[in-house]
């Protein structure tokens, strides 16, 4: 490329309309990695020992042969969706907590995930 073009092609790569802080908020403050399993993020140590929790776990466990706490944040996400996951899709955790699909390859395999914490207003 020429010097001539350059200053150009920088202004039309650079003059985005993209929100950017929009989009973080989207996916949420962390990204994870496919194969992090629930129960070793930081996040949920208090959560885990819950009794309202502890009830989904079981109803949960009945379903599939590990809880959910044991499950990757892939196997977590497919094993709650119906249909093959898409950029964008949200798997609750719980009411305070999701999981929002960032990146999806060309196989239908999922690449970055961002946890995202829930600002629920709470009633009264």
């Amino acid at each position: 490329m020429t010097g001539n073009h350059a200053t150009q092609i920088a202004k039309i790569f650079n003059d985005t309309t993209l929100d950017h802080k929009a989009m973080d908020d989207f996916y949420g403050d962390w990204l994870l990695s496919p194969s992090v399993k629930l129960g070793d993020l930081p996040f949920f140590t208090s959560i885990m020992a819950s009794e309202s929790l502890v009830d989904k776990l079981k109803s949960k466990s009945e379903d599939s042969a590990k809880s959910m706490w044991d499950q990757t944040v892939a196997e977590y996400i497919n094993d709650s969706l119906e249909i093959k996951p898409v950029s964008g899709d949200t798997v609750d955790i719980n009411d305070e907590w999701s999981l929002v699909i960032k990146e999806v390859d060309d196989k239908g395999k999922l690449r970055t995930i961002g946890l995202k914490h829930l600002e629920r207003l709470k009633a009264g």
